[in-house]
């Protein structure tokens, strides 16, 4: 059997996989490539930028501290909310790599 050699790999046994890493704040699409029959399947991997799990907030809603759901794709925002009677600063976070700018937020 013919293995493969792949550029982000290396040698790959035919059968087996490989994980192409991406930089911080990246994630590979797709997470694996498999090697069959001297072809690397799928033969490419894109790195796109990771989505950024909903803060941790003291006091938000029950719901979640974002109105949007507990994972904000990159470059969306997260509505932040908070307990009843509370406000939020700042009210809106931006979902950049896995990581939220501003990084926080607080009900008050």
């Amino acid at each position: 059997t013919q293995g493969c050699v792949s550029p982000w790999c290396g040698a790959v046994a035919d059968g087996g996989v490989c994980r192409p890493e991406c930089p911080p704040a990246f994630a590979a699409n797709p997470a694996e490539l498999r090697c069959q029959g001297g072809v690397m399947n799928p033969p490419d991997f894109v790195c796109s930028l990771r989505p950024c799990p909903a803060p941790a907030v003291a006091s938000a809603a029950p719901g979640g501290a974002c109105q949007e759901g507990a994972v904000i794709q990159p470059h969306r925002s997260c509505t932040v909310q908070c307990a009843a009677g509370l406000a939020p600063t700042p009210s809106r976070l931006y979902c950049q790599g896995a990581s939220f700018f501003p990084a926080e937020a607080s009900c008050r």
